[in-house]
């Protein structure tokens, strides 16, 4: 008998084998924390940290967006520098409103310089004057994209078996995701 006659005599009837193994009729082996604890304890923690996520960012979003807090501009009067082993940079200017004409001392971006000058949204309780526009929402929403992404990655390797709609389901949520926090990142560049 040839090699490759034994080859396929030998390997007649079998099915591949995944994590766990699997049975005569090829029924998946394995304990319990293999095809459900893992995955579920995945899908608890990334969603988890999503829905943390887009929670955290909503007031950023709408504040940069103009819904919340005073439009204005902001004129950076001073930064300091702490160096590698302090705390972050800290800037503050003084916050014009765009209605009123007040001026007001709040905390800047520490990406400007002094003497800066800037488009601004005032938070409400008048502390900071953060970036304003749809550029800077944007970059707020990347985590919450990565999340929607990896979520869908785990979706779409767990759940069995893949209809039709599964595909759709977990392609759509992941492009968005995807697509999301590559607008993030692209906004966040400058």
């Amino acid at each position: 008998m040839s090699p490759s006659r034994r080859a396929a005599r030998t390997s007649r009837g079998r099915r591949p084998s995944g994590p766990g193994g699997t049975s005569r009729d090829g029924t998946p082996r394995g304990s319990i924390g293999d095809r459900i604890l893992w995955p579920l304890f995945l899908l608890v923690l990334i969603g988890g940290m999503t829905v943390l996520a887009v929670v955290d960012a909503v007031p950023r979003v709408r504040l940069a967006l103009g819904q919340t807090g005073t439009s204005g501009t902001m004129t950076v009067s001073w930064c300091d520098d702490p160096g590698s082993d302090g705390p972050r940079r800290r800037c503050e200017g003084t916050f014009v409103s765009d209605a009123t004409g007040e001026a007001v001392v709040a905390g800047a971006v520490n990406t400007f310089e002094p003497g800066d000058v800037y488009s601004a949204q005032l938070t409400p309780d008048g502390g900071r004057a953060v970036l304003r526009g749809v550029r800077y929402a944007l970059a707020d929403l990347r985590s919450s994209c990565t999340g929607l992404f990896i979520l869908a990655m785990i979706l779409a390797i767990w759940i069995r078996p893949l209809t039709r709609t599964v595909i759709v389901a977990t392609s759509a949520m992941g492009t968005v995701g995807l697509v999301g926090w590559i607008a993030g990142w692209i906004a966040s560049l400058g």
